[in-house]
């Protein structure tokens, strides 16, 4: 039996994210930054017509991932058809506004948790040597506080702490982990997750396919190991990236220092065939 999705009319404006191809293509269909656009065809059914965006940010990823995507802010209007698997929305009326980066991506879907999750003394801590902890799809675990410790586990689950030697984990398809402060760590498992680390000598670390890692600071590190991995660094740091066969088995495991002219600062990098690319 076909899985329905519900049908509402809705005046207001909905904020989101699209995925497109490099050229602001969606199912062949060419987009514009600035211009809205209107459907004849209702009523709006999600996954079958309207346009269509996610209002979480991480929910993207599952559609266009990160490798060989562009990302943009939206707002749909109009009728409105959601899916209950995730926050996937169709709209009879939409507009393309800016491209966000993997950075803001990760940022704004850690938000879009945060906002919904209902904090409370199990799951929230704030002040020195904290511990936070989350567990269940879709959960949001922050810590605040030097030397504190956040985990999140379930699929887009995000986790965030901040302050210095701080720690982050997000576990789970889809996840986000966030550290901020010096000599921080922030590590992400689940395929399509994100990890970053802000401060330095701090480390930021995937392991799941198709996931990014990135720092910013001096001396710190940025890790890639699973497959079709990418990371990026500021000056002074370091990445390290793994490339791996379809088996998943390593074939090459490989780091560079970041100095601002061979190997570029805030570029992200991928390893094919034993060698750093660039990529765009």
């Amino acid at each position: 039996m076909k899985k329905q999705t519900k049908k509402t009319e809705e005046p207001i404006l909905i904020k989101g994210f699209k995925g497109f191809d490099k050229n602001l293509q969606c199912r062949d269909f060419q987009y514009d930054v600035g211009k809205e656009y209107n459907t004849n065809k209702t009523p709006v059914r999600c996954t079958e017509n309207g346009f269509h965006f996610c209002e979480n940010p991480i929910d993207i990823f599952n559609y266009y991932p990160p490798n060989e995507s562009v990302y943009h802010e939206v707002v749909g209007s109009g009728q409105v058809s959601r899916d209950d698997s995730d926050s996937k929305i169709a709209v009879s009326k939409i507009k393309i506004g800016v491209d966000v980066g993997l950075k803001e991506i990760i940022q704004n879907g850690i938000k879009f948790i945060f906002e919904r999750v209902k904090f409370t003394k199990e799951n929230t801590t704030t002040g020195y040597q904290s511990g936070s902890q989350a567990t269940g799809d879709q959960s949001g675990s922050q810590a605040t506080g030097n030397r504190s410790g956040s985990q999140a586990t379930g699929n887009r689950s995000g986790s965030q702490a901040t302050g210095d030697r701080s720690g982050s984990q997000a576990t789970g398809n889809r996840s986000g982990s966030q550290a901020t402060g010096d000599q921080s760590g922030s590590q992400a498992t689940g395929d399509q997750s994100g990890s970053q680390a802000t401060g330095d000598q701090s480390i930021s670390s995937t392991c799941g396919s198709y996931s990014n890692s990135s720092v910013v600071g001096k001396q710190s590190v940025a890790c890639g190991l699973g497959y079709k991995n990418k990371a990026k660094a500021t000056k002074d740091s370091w990445i390290v990236l793994a490339e791996r066969n379809v088996n998943g088995e390593i074939i090459n495991l490989k780091s560079a220092k970041i100095d601002g002219k061979k190997m570029k600062e805030n570029t992200w990098y991928e390893i094919v065939d034993g060698k750093f690319l660039e990529v765009k």
